[in-house]
């Protein structure tokens, strides 16, 4: 195989494993109605408390209509609230609710073991290396842009 050749293939490889790992999770989250985005955007809010929708939009990399809509399902699924800023009634505050707190608990012993899945029988000097492509390629990305 090429170096050209390997290349393709690592990453259609990666981009397959994204979508699997996202569809997976996806699959187990469900029965908190949850998906990856939302969990992405629980965790966030729980890491950094309450921020407007623009902050949430810029912190999870979509943009503002993506995070609109996804809000909206938070918001019917009693996860977050939606409320007008006091400082400036053009932005919207969006603060975890104390009902997502369980389900917060519940994702984290989720996606620990979906990590557990997804890296079985990978040793630790492997996993090691592929921390530190990956990381190199986020690099490479950035510098791209």
């Amino acid at each position: 195989m090429t170096l050209h050749d390997t290349q393709k293939d690592i990453l259609r490889k990666i981009s397959m494993a994204g979508r699997q790992i996202r569809k997976l999770f996806n699959a187990r989250a469900s029965e908190y109605g949850l998906t990856l985005a939302r969990a992405q955007a629980l965790i966030l809010l729980r890491e950094k408390g309450a921020m407007t929708q623009a902050d949430l939009a810029m912190e999870l990399e979509v943009e503002r209509p993506t995070v609109a809509r996804l809000v909206d399902a938070m918001v019917a699924a009693g996860h977050v609230t939606r409320e007008t800023s006091e400082s400036d009634r053009r932005y919207r505050n969006i603060a975890l609710t104390d009902a997502a707190n369980g389900d917060i608990r519940a994702l984290e012993q989720l996606t620990a073991a979906l990590r557990e899945d997804v890296l079985a029988d990978i040793s630790a000097s492997d996993l090691s290396v592929v921390n530190r492509v990956f990381t190199q390629m986020l690099r490479n990305i950035e510098q791209a842009r």
